[in-house]
């Protein structure tokens, strides 16, 4: 709670990049890779085109 009262008042959450997860965690922690392979399994080409690592 902290962070986001900090985040409020500052605009800015420099101050705690010791405490957040990268990008790369977050996408993992909500299972992004594993719904980007379902999406490279099932695509049938009239989609849109997901490189592998995006």
């Amino acid at each position: 709670m902290d962070l986001m009262i900090h985040l409020k008042e500052t605009g800015r959450t420099n101050d705690y990049m010791d405490k957040m997860i990268t990008f790369e965690e977050f996408n993992k922690l909500i299972g992004l890779p594993e719904i980007r392979e379902i999406e490279r399994k099932y695509a049938t080409g009239r989609n849109i085109v997901v490189e592998a690592g995006k």
